[in-house]
C-alpha cells in the first residue's frame, strides 16, 4: 500500500523493486518515492532557498508602470470592486512616475474594511509615503502689491531653478497661482523677499478664499522693514487637506505698497521660493 511524506505529506505509490512499500508494482516507483523524500526534506528545513524567496515576496513591494499595474488590478468600475481592490492595501511602485502608490476607496464605500479616504473624494490609486508629488518654484520677477493683493510673478516649472515631479496631471500652475490636481494632505514653504523701507507689513498665506475671510488664512507673517535692505517673509503649512484645483496664494494683508522679490531672475532663490508637496492621501481619521 501507499505512504505519505512526513512534512509536506506528498503520496508515495505502492511498490518498488526494493520492496520498501509493498506490494511490489512497478520498478520505477522507487525513484519517484526517492524524490518525494529529498522534496520534503528540503521544504521542512528551516534555511532554505523557499525560506528567501518567501521572505522577498513578503517585504518587497511589487513594481512596474503604470499600464502593468492596470494589466495585472484591473480598473474597477463599480463600488463592489473597488472595495475589493481597497482591501487588498496593495503596495505598487510606481516606475513612471518614481514612487509608492496603493489604490484607495472613500468611507462609506460598501464592503470597504480597509481605512478610507474622505467621503468627498472618489476611488483611485494615490501616492502614499515620502517621495510623491511635488513642485518649486522661483519668482519670475519682481512684483509691487498693494493691501489686497496676491504675488503671482512664478516662473514655471522647468525654466530656471523650478522644477515639479509629477507633471501637471498633479500639481501645476496656472496664471501665477499653483494648484493642486488631486485630493490629498500638502505641506507647504514660502520665502518672499520685500525691499527696504520703513513701518510694518504683513503677508497671509491663504487657501482659495480672499485672506479677508479669517478661515481661509492658514500662517501669516508679520516684518518691521529695515531702512537699509530687504527681509525675506516666512510662512508654511506642515499638513493641510485639499481638494482638486485648489490652491495656496501669498496674499499682502497690510502692506500699503511695496516691491517684492525685488532680486528675482528665475534662476535664483534669494528673493524666495514657493516649494509644495504632496503628504499623503486624505484618508479619515483612524
Amino acid at each position: 500500500m501507499g505512504a505519505n511524506t512526513p512534512f509536506l505529506n506528498l503520496y508515495k505509490p505502492g511498490g518498488g523493486s526494493l520492496g520498501t512499500i509493498t506490494p511490489d508494482e512497478v520498478m520505477d516507483i522507487d525513484r519517484v518515492n526517492g524524490n518525494s523524500d529529498l522534496i520534503d526534506a528540503f521544504a521542512s528545513g528551516t534555511d532554505t532557498r523557499l525560506d528567501g524567496i518567501e521572505n522577498t515576496l513578503l517585504t518587497q513591494p511589487q513594481q512596474g508602470t503604470t499600464a502593468q499595474r492596470d494589466a495585472k488590478y484591473g480598473t474597477p468600475a463599480t463600488a463592489a470592486a473597488q472595495a475589493a481592490l481597497a482591501n487588498q492595501k496593495v503596495v505598487w511602485f510606481n516606475t513612471d512616475l518614481g514612487w509608492l502608490e496603493s489604490y484607495y476607496a472613500p468611507t462609506g464605500t460598501s464592503g470597504l474594511t480597509a481605512l478610507g479616504l474622505v467621503a468627498t473624494i472618489g476611488s483611485g490609486w494615490f501616492p502614499m509615503g515620502p517621495g510623491g508629488p511635488r513642485m518649486f518654484l522661483a519668482p519670475s520677477a519682481q512684483q509691487t502689491l498693494s493691501t489686497g493683493a496676491y504675488f503671482t510673478n512664478w516662473t514655471a516649472p522647468g525654466t530656471g531653478v523650478s522644477w515639479r515631479k509629477g507633471g501637471a496631471a498633479f500639481l501645476d500652475l496656472a496664471a501665477g497661482v499653483p494648484k493642486v490636481k488631486i485630493a490629498g494632505r500638502y505641506a507647504v514653504d514660502v520665502r518672499l523677499e520685500v525691499q527696504n523701507g520703513a513701518g510694518t507689513g504683513s503677508l497671509y498665506l491663504t487657501l482659495n478664499n480672499p485672506a479677508g475671510v479669517q478661515a481661509s488664512v492658514l500662517d501669516q507673517d508679520t516684518l518691521t522693514l529695515n531702512s537699509s535692505q530687504g527681509m525675506m517673509y516666512k510662512m508654511q503649512v506642515t499638513d493641510w487637506p485639499m481638494s482638486p484645483d485648489d490652491s495656496i496664494r501669498i496674499y499682502a494683508a497690510n502692506v500699503g505698497s511695496a516691491i517684492f522679490a525685488q532680486s528675482a531672475n528665475g534662476a535664483l532663490i534669494s528673493s524666495g521660493f514657493y516649494y509644495i508637496r504632496y503628504v499623503g492621501p486624505a484618508l479619515v481619521s483612524n
